[in-house]
């Protein structure tokens, strides 16, 4: 029935081709897990789980950071091109265009009738973004997307530009968060300004309510600055030997210990669960410093790609550098 359908809209697709009409963009062919997401701020995320992913994929697309983009929760979203378009591509999981499995944090050019697979690991998050923005038909309230939707870029969009400069439009390797190498630290906000470390293991990932943590060797001689219902990215004691990350406002009081740091939250959104994670807490004196930092980072991220972009226009050579074990990008160009 499916196949029926999308046949059914090719053929529409081809006489607004011959009316003169440019149609350009994806058709959604199956979706799980997939959401429309938009942050209103840095630090007001809204539904958005891991904002770094979140600004480097419209970073890529040259829309302004806090624009609507997709995210793919721990699912999965097959699409067709149904015309020439250009797609950026960041988070944890695995993409295939026609039967090749491609790597993340990059834009690719799709060509009309190109299928492309996304697959996020699970409980990890993938992000997708046209390049100049997008436009969707068919989702839900909730921001959920269903099959048959379709994705078509902004009127901003010049496809012949972007085609330019495409090899320019990927994260470098020194801006991809490694997980494998990182400490999975994650700080925690607290007013009692007390210096506590330990351990836990995220035992539970339910996108839509919260993260579960397995107390370890933590937290046992700290006392909750206080009970509260907790907003997004607090953390509760669930129970005596559980702790609680809520993504929403929840309604039951719990006590608080604190609240995560913007790159923390990020982090939890990509941690597998059994991993077992470190959790330091921190004074509200480091709390601006924290945000200071992250903002700067992802500020910098936009000029480097704006400033690859330059560079390819003028027709630089791109040239891949390793140093001290790490792959850097350099553009070289011809003096006049």
């Amino acid at each position: 029935m499916k196949k029926f359908i999308f046949d059914i809209y090719l053929k529409e697709l081809k006489q607004l081709s011959k009316k003169g009409k440019s149609v350009m963009g994806l058709l959604v062919t199956d979706a799980y897990s997939a959401f429309v997401v938009k942050a209103r701020s840095f630090v007001e995320r809204a539904s958005v789980l891991d904002f770094y992913s979140y600004s480097a994929v419209n970073i890529l697309s040259a829309v302004n950071i806090f624009s609507p983009c997709i995210e793919i929760r721990g699912g999965k979203m097959k699409l067709r091109a149904t015309d020439d378009v250009h797609v950026a591509i960041t988070g944890w999981g695995n993409i295939v265009i026609n039967g090749v499995q491609k790597k993340v944090w990059k834009v690719f050019h799709l060509t009309r009738g190109h299928e492309i697979e996304l697959v996020a690991k699970p409980y990890s998050i993938l992000y997708l973004n046209l390049v100049g923005g997008m436009k969707l038909s068919d989702v839900k309230s909730s921001g959920k997307i269903r099959g048959e939707c379709e994705i078509l870029p902004s009127s901003k969009y010049s496809f012949e530009e972007t085609d330019r400069v495409k090899r320019a439009l990927t994260i470098p390797e020194s801006y991809i968060p490694d997980l494998n190498g990182d400490r999975k630290l994650v700080k925690v906000i607290s007013e009692e300004n007390v210096r506590i470390s330990g351990e836990a293991t995220v035992v539970g990932k339910a996108f839509e309510r919260e993260y579960i943590l397995k107390r370890e060797s933590l937290l046992e001689e700290i006392t909750p600055t206080e009970y509260s219902q907790g907003g997004a990215g607090s953390l509760l004691i669930k129970d005596k030997g559980h702790l609680s990350v809520p993504l929403v406002h929840v309604n039951e009081e719990m006590p608080l210990l604190g609240r995560l740091s913007p790159p923390s939250l990020d982090l939890l959104a990509r941690v597998p669960e059994r991993d077992r994670i470190s959790i330091m807490f921190t004074g509200t004196q480091a709390e601006e410093w924290e945000v200071y930092n992250y903002i700067k980072k992802i500020m910098k991220l936009q000029k480097i790609i704006k400033a690859a972009k330059e560079a390819a226009q003028r027709g630089a050579k791109l040239l891949k550098l390793k140093i001290n074990g790490k792959i850097f990008d350099a553009w070289i160009e011809e003096l006049e």
